[in-house]
């Protein structure tokens, strides 16, 4: 009876905390424009129901019962469940997996919930983005969520959820609706980030990098949008840190730039500074930098570009 109460209490006082816009073209929908609202201030309630990954997996969801107890897998054994798949989401931060079976009637499966832990918030979002497909379409489950043609893929705070269906007559959508609700949330706001992408033309795509951004070692944790301007492309590396991570980053890039020989333009401006920067290897590009962020621009750049982005 309590624990109903408590899930009660977060429905009622759990605001979305995203807004997710899609716009179409042809059959590819576009995951880049997203509209990002802040987590409304936990409750005492939610606070409780944080404390374990699931809050009550023996609990019914929309019709369906749990069928035994959910397994685990760590980094050591997640190749028995994702075999040949395993190592990409270890390189993406992976801590957990935890995979569980739910029926209507009987003892036979007809639904299976996979819930990666993925460690970061915006580390899931860029499992979910490399899953997703271009016929995928947006559904309003978790943080953010698409219905594809075999599953429904979902991201709530740190954690990125298949729900697969074993018969096609099971209502996934409506089934991983209730799942989500189990999912404790994120305690900060994870994709405040997507606040400080500039608006320079028509998106085209938008991702998340984890290491070495185009093999720049200094930018990791890396969100990628990829703009079409005047004919051609721009692609927009966007890291966001606290103001001595964000030094440090400026200082391992000097130190890069000298040791390739690279030449550099230095232009102060009112909230940090411009580099224009010549690379024998990636052409001209620009990188840009305020107490708490880092932004490089490659591909189809000139003055107003930085301009705008600058001024962000």
């Amino acid at each position: 009876m309590l624990k109903e109460i408590l899930i009660k209490s977060l429905l009622i006082l759990l605001l979305p905390c995203i807004v997710l816009a899609l716009y179409l073209e042809g059959q590819r929908y576009d995951p880049a424009l997203l509209d990002f609202k802040s987590a409304p201030k936990k409750s005492q309630s939610e606070q409780i129901l944080e404390k374990t990954p699931l809050s009550d997996t023996s609990k019914a969801i929309d019709g369906f019962n749990i069928i035994g107890k959910p397994r685990e897998f760590t980094k050591d054994n997640l190749y028995e469940h994702v075999n040949g798949h395993a190592e990409y989401f270890i390189g993406m931060g992976f801590k957990k997996l935890t995979v569980s079976e739910y029926a209507a009637n009987g003892n036979q499966p007809e639904i299976q919930v996979e819930v990666f832990d993925m460690g970061m918030p915006l580390q899931a979002f860029g499992v979910l983005m490399d899953a997703v497909g271009s016929k995928a379409t947006s559904v309003s489950v978790g943080s953010m969520g698409f219905k594809t043609q075999n599953a429904v893929l979902f991201i709530k705070g740190q954690y990125y959820v298949r729900v697969i269906p074993y018969k096609k007559e099971a209502n996934i959508i409506a089934f991983a609706k209730g799942f989500e609700r189990l999912l404790p949330s994120s305690k900060t706001d994870p994709f405040g980030v997507f606040g400080k992408l500039p608006k320079i033309g028509k998106v085209i795509s938008t991702k998340y990098v984890k290491e070495g951004y185009r093999g720049l070692d200094f930018l990791n944790n890396v969100i990628e949008r990829q703009y079409e301007y005047e004919g051609g492309v721009i692609h927009l590396a966007l890291l966001v840190a606290k103001e001595e991570e964000i030094k440090t980053v400026v200082r391992s890039a000097l130190e890069f730039l000298g040791k390739s020989g690279s030449e550099y333009q230095r232009i102060q401006t009112p909230k940090g500074e411009v580099f224009k920067i010549h690379d024998k290897y990636e052409g001209d590009w620009v990188m840009i930098h305020s107490k708490d962020a880092v932004i490089c621009l490659f591909g189809n750049i000139n003055d107003d570009v930085i301009k705008k982005v600058s001024d962000v």
